[in-house]
């Protein structure tokens, strides 16, 4: 549709690619709106492997764009010289792959993927031609009967124009004149990896008629029937990107990624192509062993008519009101009978028996919990909230606390009356389950950047199983056996992520997205056998080492599918809860903080990658602050900075980098610490920092050479999230010093002149607002959790407070935020639309395991 020029940018002396559209097509308001389309989509997307736009403008009514000039060649040309090798089809697949999920998650299906949109350069394929792209934009500015939401072809498959993207590649659903989603670009991706590993397309006709039936009605042959070569897995994850109903595919292109990094990662391809083990716990299964459960599932009420052990699959579907919340961590729990699930959502928890059909809400959860876990008896439900381990019965009441816990769990247990809680860097704790004070029994090396999760008591109770990682890397963590007893710790699986023992004798753990089982003997601490898959495609959380499944004593498993972390969105919210969605797409976003002149928001993604990422609100794109994982970011006064929290070699720190990336990171402080905010003068970083001796403190720490650190509040309470007020005489922050979480106030910086209670009933997420005439924070009601506004001022050296005043309701939201300088906030919300809304419950899972599970 376009013609592309080469040029030069004599203003930075670089190489560029001009797109223009010729006049004879710009007068066709079809071409004129798919090139505008293009333009507007590409400005959003920054990523390595899609063509990168620079400018885009009109001269004598001529529309161009300015984009990254490419050296190399198209897919489509070098399939026609043949089939790639299989090391060379899984690099580029991967790229592929990893660029059509930047793209999903941006809101973007690019609907044209084929050989001939794709450029093989010398740093690696390159995504292109977003002009057919469908974009998720607000109705407020989407075109009325525009392209952009459009069906794909029109009823009638032989009208000119009807057809919208490239017969070989295109899904069922598009044939078929649906709107099309992710799912369409992942049945396209599977037909050009097929014709890359093969060196034929996977569906082929004498014309249109016969191509469209063939992709209708019929399967193409395996990839190994065609190419030896081909690894079974491979062939596996490609013939389920093929799947004629987009619920039988993979359900997004980050999950294809993972599967094809697992492959190529795992040292499953040899040089020649074949398959070889790398080591002892390598996964080499064919595709028909790849997937116990797959597709949707339904609930149903009626006895079995099967075999009295037969497995069992059925749904429990949220109602349309209910998303998951706290989904960063453990957000659903099953008892020990199997009998009752239960589940976080819209900041409480809810219970779902097996022999009921509605979910109930637990009365005296309405408090953002997070970690549920049953006790041995499955009578109690223990979980954290407000920086306390609780626990409440299984038919609700007063939660009782068990212990101080500053931190969300990475994970808990309950064995008898031994309860069990990893706390990251800071090792394993145990508390009894009537209370009392916590002690470690398992000590990592917080310095290396060891972190323990799901810790979990063995029969005999000598012994824990835990998952040990270094810095977040959870796809790289090992199942341990540490003795209680002699300390000795034994590794019993490599690239194993919160591993769990069942009594039937084995492990369950995870890899990417998948829980797998293998056979151990708890005796031995030896693991007998081979790993084999049970469910893909299962909710995890990369930076909290998560994966969303529970299991029971009697053979229950539930598990929560969809992609990695939460979906939220950017949304502006004024102070009488009117909302306006920012169109940033849907990411698992978390702790926005916006620039000092307000044209920017820095803000942490818990995705894969796990690092921060700053939106540019008058361009509307996305770029990365730094490469490598990162969270907690915070601008200098000046802008020109952003202090952050980052794992580098393994052991965590405090960093600061500038905005536009140019220089190297410089490090601020190193160890187990957060950055918090920043005095208005530049001159202190208040950080939150944990240790094991008193939880979490703050200190200010001097961002100049030539003073020392400065004061800090190390108190046998919780002080966490300070905050400089904008005149840098105040400083606010959270403390349960009465008992309970409240927002306390002292004088700045001198922490010991003053000190004062600015909430009054429990409370955090705080800030001020710009001009410093007032507090926000989040408070607890007997009905659920607020947004409050507290208008403050300062009576010499007197700090003084007025009554809360409630703005709106904070369900479905973090409370994590920022204020603008007109009164706004800037706020992070539960998409709940396009979340996972159901628990897939599996009853009898291990008896197909029985059969399965090859042994030493």
């Amino acid at each position: 549709m376009g013609e592309v020029y080469k040029a030069r940018d004599t203003r930075l002396d670089r190489t560029v690619a001009i797109k223009i559209l010729p006049h004879a097509l710009a007068a066709d308001p079809h071409f004129r709106d798919r090139f505008e389309r293009e333009a507007r989509t590409i400005s959003q997307l920054d990523h390595p492997h899609i063509c990168a736009l620079y400018d885009v403008g009109e001269q004598n009514s001529t529309a161009y764009l300015v984009m990254q000039y490419l050296e190399g060649e198209t897919l489509a040309k070098r399939l026609a010289r043949g089939s790639l090798p299989v090391p060379e089809t899984l690099a580029y697949a991967i790229q592929i792959a990893d660029a059509l999920n930047n793209a999903h998650r941006c809101g973007i299906v690019h609907r044209d993927l084929k050989p001939a949109n794709i450029m093989l350069t010398k740093v690696g394929a390159k995504l292109l031609d977003f002009g057919l792209a469908k974009l998720r934009e607000p109705a407020s500015v989407r075109p009325a009967g525009g392209a952009a939401e459009q069906p794909t072809a029109a009823r009638s498959l032989t009208a000119v124009r009807t057809i919208l993207g490239t017969l070989p590649y295109m899904a069922p659903e598009q044939l078929e004149g649906s709107n099309v989603d992710a799912r369409a670009d992942v049945f396209a991706f599977g037909a050009v990896v097929y014709e890359m590993a093969t060196g034929r397309k996977a569906f082929e006709g004498k014309g249109e008629v016969s191509l469209i039936a063939a992709i209708l009605d019929r399967e193409p042959p395996s990839m190994s029937s065609l190419q030896p070569l081909t690894p079974p897995l491979l062939d596996h994850v490609i013939t389920r990107c093929l799947a004629k109903h987009p619920d039988n595919r993979w359900q997004s292109a980050g999950d294809v990624m993972r599967e094809l990094q697992w492959i190529a990662a795992g040292g499953l391809i040899a040089p020649g192509g074949s398959i070889q083990k790398k080591r002892s716990a390598t996964i080499a299964v064919g595709a028909a062993g790849l997937a116990i459960v797959a597709g949707a599932l339904t609930w149903s009420l009626k006895p079995s008519t099967d075999a009295p052990h037969a497995i069992t699959r059925f749904s429990i579907v949220l109602p349309a009101d209910q998303g998951f919340t706290r989904s960063g961590r453990q957000s659903v729990a099953i008892s020990p009978d199997g009998t009752k699930i239960v589940y976080v959502a819209n900041q409480r928890m809810y219970l779902r028996s097996t022999d009921q059909i509605e979910p109930t809400p637990i009365p005296g959860t309405n408090i953002d919990p997070a970690n549920p876990f049953f006790s041995t008896d499955g009578r109690w439900i223990g979980f954290w909230a407000s920086n306390e381990l609780r626990k409440i019965g299984i038919d609700g009441g007063t939660p009782l606390k068990l212990c101080d816990v500053a931190a969300i769990p990475f994970g808990a247990s309950w064995t008898g009356d031994r309860v069990l809680v990893g706390q990251g860097s800071n090792g394993i704790v145990e508390v009894s389950a009537n209370g009392g004070s916590p002690r470690v029994i398992v000590k990592v090396d917080s310095a290396r950047g060891e972190l323990a999760h799901g810790p979990q008591l063995l029969p005999g109770q000598q012994a824990v199983l835990f998952t040990l990682a270094h810095g977040q890397d959870w796809e790289n963590a090992r199942a341990v056996v540490e003795s209680l007893r002699t300390g000795e710790r034994k590794v019993i699986l490599e690239s194993a992520r919160d591993a769990r023992y069942v009594e039937t004798g084995y492990i369950i753990y995870g890899h990417a997205q998948t829980i797998l089982a293998v056979p151990f003997d708890a005796r031995r601490i030896e693991i007998t056998g081979s790993p084999v898959p049970l469910v893909e495609n299962v909710m995890a959380s990369n930076p909290t080492g998560s994966l969303m499944f529970a299991l029971s004593r009697s053979g229950t498993l539930a598990f929560i599918p969809g992609d990695s972390g939460p979906n939220r969105t950017l949304v502006w919210k004024d102070r009488q809860g009117v909302e306006t969605t920012i169109a940033a797409g849907t990411r698992p976003f978390d702790e926005p903080r916006l620039s000092p002149d307000g044209t920017q928001v820095a803000v942490h993604i818990a995705d894969r990658e796990d690092t921060i990422w700053i939106w540019n609100f008058s361009r509307g794109s996305w770029r990365r602050l730094r490469p490598g994982r990162s969270d907690s970011p915070r601008w200098t006064p000046d802008g020109l900075r952003i202090v952050y929290n980052a794992a580098t070699d393994g052991a965590r720190g405090i960093f600061s980098a500038t905005v536009d990336g140019i220089g190297d990171a410089e490090p601020i402080v190193a160890g187990n610490a957060y950055p918090r905010s920043i005095s208005p003068d530049g001159r202190w970083l208040v950080a939150e920092e944990f240790t094991p001796a008193s939880g979490f403190d703050l200190k200010l720490i001097a961002l100049h050479g030539d003073r020392p650190n400065g004061p800090a509040l190390n108190s046998p309470f919780l002080e966490r999230w300070g905050e400089v007020s904008p005149d840098g005489r105040w400083l606010a922050y959270q403390s349960n010093e009465s008992g309970r979480p409240e927002i306390h106030v002292r004088a700045f910086p001198d922490l010991d002149s003053g000190h004062w209670i600015a909430s009054t009933g429990g409370a955090g997420g705080l800030q001020w607002s710009r001009m410093g005439h007032e507090l926000f924070f989040v408070e607890l009601s007997g009905e659920g959790i607020y947004l409050v506004a507290v208008p403050v001022r300062a009576d010499g050296r007197t700090f003084v407070a007025a009554k809360p005043v409630p703005l709106f309701s904070m369900n479905g939201y973090s409370g994590r935020y920022d204020v603008t300088a007109d009164g706004r906030f800037l706020m992070v919300k539960d998409d709940v639309e396009n979340q996972q809304r159901r628990v897939v419950v599996i009853e009898n899972w291990d008896q197909e395991l029985k059969t399965r599970v090859p042994s030493k």
